[in-house]
């Protein structure tokens, strides 16, 4: 372990740390230690295999909409006065049936969500 001084510090910082140490059980230099560990754990760049894993689903989701962007144009463009034909009706259902399980383990709305970050 590495020893530090620490100079120039004011009194009234001193005596705030002495309290804060007190309140929390601690010796002085475990305070000042904790403090240091928390505020250079805080600052820690982020994990780059989360970065990744994030950048991943958004990119599934974008294609996600795109589909559904695209169904949902087919779908105005088939509208009609007449009622679907039985076959017609299955494949869309089954079609939205692929949409729906590709969200993974995200309900509709966590999706919607987790759409509008991006």
């Amino acid at each position: 372990m590495t020893n530090i001084t620490l100079s120039n510090l004011s009194s009234e910082t001193l005596e705030k740390l002495k309290v804060q140490a007190q309140a929390h059980g601690r010796s002085l230099l475990e305070e000042i230690q904790y403090i240091l560990e928390t505020v250079a754990d805080a600052q820690s760049p982020p994990n780059l295999q989360s970065t990744k894993s994030i950048q991943a689903k958004a990119m599934d989701m974008q294609e996600q909409l795109k589909q559904q962007v695209q169904l949902n144009s087919e779908q105005l463009e088939n509208v009609t006065e007449q009622p679907l034909s039985p076959d017609t009706a299955f494949e869309r259902l089954n079609i939205l049936k692929q949409t729906i399980l590709s969200l993974g383990d995200l309900t509709i709305r966590q999706a919607i969500e987790e759409g509008r970050r991006f």
